[in-house]
């Protein structure tokens, strides 16, 4: 996170409400990505895990 100037809430610190404020909306806004990622990659994972019961493979051959 420090290294995203915007996400970096220790230049934030003499201001008394807005680094707790700041902290509050990137935690939030990280959490909702987190869970948008996920239910976007559900069905990805389903038709992955389908491919795999038929015994499809994929990304390079099988090391014997």
């Amino acid at each position: 996170m420090i290294d995203i100037p915007i996400l970096d809430t220790r230049k934030y610190q003499e201001m008394d409400g807005i680094n707790q404020l700041i902290m509050d909306v990137v935690l939030q806004l990280l959490s909702w990505l987190k869970k948008r990622q996920t239910i976007l990659n559900k069905p990805r994972l389903k038709g992955l895990l389908k491919l795999r019961k038929k015994g499809s493979t994929w990304g390079g051959h099988k090391l014997i």
